[in-house]
């Protein structure tokens, strides 16, 4: 059995081809009439047809059950935008999942598009082939630079957002848990071992694929850990950064690199740092390197704010020994750093001109001597937000300034954003990285950068994590940033505990992909 869908409903099939307990993601009422529509042959190539069987019945049962559903949810009275509670979402799916889901195996092809005809053809010649044992799932890709954007994925969705590493490619597990990704070479013999286990078993299958995986070693993406607005110090910090540190510790990996974007210490104090240094040398001691930083607004005013200089103790923020620029030639991947509180009044922030020539011209001489880091990932590492947006008002300065009709933006957001925008687009910087809001956020916009008469749209993407230790009764939150250099393709997964020590849970997974090197590098 086979299933084509598209990229943008993998968190959907996820969900219906998971084994019970089954907790539906969040998704607006369009995108689940559109979901259900397609598997009706809907928005889809009609020499395409979505899905694959020996069995014409089984495919008319599938249809018949979607066509129920759809009718459930044109019954919803709401707006189309609107999210739905998971309880309505997985009461429109359960009988559509009920004939999903039953399989002694399921296969997901990784690598479907024009790029990667084979496998996508291996995929749907195994998918007759596995008759009632197996579905195969097919996602179609418009091009290799689909974008990802998903809520509450689901294990298989995070897999296929965050390995791109290993594409093209057939992910195999059963519904006990048991995995093997076979690349596109290595798919034939795994699969011949496959149907062999069918008629011998359960336990049989499971032995299989992990007698694959004990006969290969898996190269994985490069991570970047991202933390912010730590804010040592605070009530919150010292509460919650034994148990924060100790899940870190089961996250990293010798090949990770830890950034942290600013508000590191709650006030410019002494014991307010060397709090915050005994973290830094412990990450260092986890990871393997030492923490990448960028200085926020409250390690160098007090309180946060400053107005004309006023409330600027930079002492501590002197001694933090933070590089405005940092190579890292085995993550290929360059950081530019910049201090985005120490020009601005209040708590706003600024990226100069000055600032900007400054680290170019540092990264132009290294270029020089080592020219390959033109084609490495360019992340740019601030603390303030390049894109405005509100928030809940949830803190006391927020609701204070609510009632006396101003919006937190005016005091928090970053000036001359747009020159900073233009400079990572020139500069062909993808990902910007920040904090401040302590709020979670991922932002992709296409921005003009010109040069001359020349002029280009280049897409530059913020991703913001949220307040690691529990600031002002924020969730924990950390984020993932998943890179790999040899598919030119990285993926961001945040992650958030609320509070109360019942585990990180991962909230949302975006997946994009950058230039070719010798685009970059042109």
């Amino acid at each position: 059995m086979g299933w084509h869908f598209n990229l943008k409903y993998a968190n959907f099939v996820a969900y219906v081809t998971k084994q019970p307990p089954k907790v539906a993601p969040r998704a607006t009422l369009w995108e689940l009439k559109e979901f259900l529509g397609s598997i009706q042959g809907r928005y889809r190539d009609p020499n395409r047809p979505a899905l694959i069987s020996s069995s014409p019945e089984w495919i008319k049962q599938v249809e018949d059950a979607a066509e129920r559903a759809s009718d459930r949810a044109r019954s919803i009275d709401a707006a189309d935008e609107k999210f739905l509670g998971t309880d309505v979402i997985a009461e429109i799916l359960d009988e559509f999942g009920s004939l999903l889901c039953d399989y002694d195996l399921f296969a997901l092809a990784v690598g479907t598009s024009d790029k990667h005809r084979g496998v996508r053809a291996q995929a749907e010649f195994l998918a007759v082939r596995s008759k009632h044992h197996a579905l195969f799932l097919i996602p179609d890709f418009s091009s290799t630079d689909d974008s990802l954007e998903i809520y509450d994925p689901l294990p298989l969705a995070s897999t296929l957002a965050t390995h791109r590493e290993l594409w093209p490619g057939i992910v195999f597990w059963t519904p006990r848990g048991v995995t093997a990704f076979a690349q596109v070479d290595e798919v034939d013999d795994l699969f011949r071992r496959i149907q062999g286990a069918f008629v011998r078993g359960a336990g049989h299958l499971d032995w299989v694929l992990n007698d694959f995986n004990d006969r290969k070693q898996r190269s994985a993406a490069k991570r970047i850990i991202h933390l912010s607005d730590l804010h040592f110090g605070a009530t919150s910090a010292l509460e919650n950064q034994a148990y924060l540190l100790s899940h870190l510790r089961s996250v990293l990996t010798a090949h990770d690199r830890v950034v942290i974007t600013g508000d590191l210490f709650d006030n410019p104090k002494r014991e307010d740092a060397l709090a915050f240094r005994n973290f830094r040398s412990e990450l260092a001691a986890a990871s393997g390197h030492e923490p990448i930083l960028v200085p926020g607004n409250h390690d160098q005013k007090l309180l946060g704010n400053s107005l004309f200089g006023i409330g600027s103790r930079l002492n501590e923020v002197a001694k933090l020994e933070w590089s405005s620029l940092v190579i890292d030639s085995e993550l290929e991947c360059v950081f530019y750093c910049f201090d985005s509180s120490r020009d601005a009044d209040f708590a706003r922030g600024r990226v100069t001109k000055q600032q900007l020539m400054e680290v170019a011209t540092e990264f132009e001489v290294k270029a020089n001597g080592k020219p390959e880091i033109r084609n490495y990932l360019g992340a740019a590492l601030v603390h303030h937000h390049p894109f405005s947006f509100e928030t809940q008002r949830e803190t006391k300065i927020q609701r204070f300034l609510a009632k006396a009709g101003f919006s937190d933006e005016a005091f928090l957001r970053m000036e001359e954003a747009e020159g900073f925008l233009a400079w990572c687009a020139g500069r062909r910087v993808p990902l910007i990285l920040h904090g401040h809001k302590h709020v979670p956020r991922h932002v992709k916009q296409s921005v003009n950068w010109q040069a001359g008469a020349r002029s280009e749209w280049r897409d530059v993407t913020a991703v913001g994590c949220g307040t690691s230790l529990g600031a002002e009764g924020y969730p924990l939150s950390y984020n993932i940033v998943h890179w790999s250099a040899a598919s030119r393709s990285w993926a961001a997964s945040f992650y958030s505990d609320p509070g109360t020590g019942t585990g990180f849970e991962e909230q949302y997974v975006a997946m994009h992909t950058v230039g070719a090197p010798d685009a970059i590098s042109a």
